[in-house]
């Protein structure tokens, strides 16, 4: 599993998870200078009109990520927000 070096960063907070479509949304978090937790970057989003389902995201690897974990707090970040809604209902099942 590829880890960044963002995440490998020792300052940053463990409990906290920002999942992003992909890297140009982790730079753009970035950029703000907020946050100061972890990222995941999932490769896109659901979009089963486009057969991009959860097979073709890393979504499995999140929720392995999530399994026994200090992540308190997931955040789902993304400027779509009609496709992130559907993500998330989709991961919260």
């Amino acid at each position: 599993q590829d880890v960044c070096e963002l995440c490998r960063d020792a300052r940053r907070e463990d409990a906290l998870l920002c999942v992003v479509a992909d890297p140009r949304d982790l730079i753009a978090m970035e950029k703000t200078g907020e946050f100061r937790g972890r990222y995941h970057v999932l490769g896109g989003v659901l979009a089963p009109m486009d057969g991009i389902g959860p097979d073709q995201l890393k979504v499995r690897e999140l929720l392995n990520r999530l399994k026994d974990s200090a992540v308190t707090e997931v955040i789902m970040a993304k400027a779509y927000a009609m496709l992130i809604a559907t993500c998330c209902d989709r991961l919260t099942r």
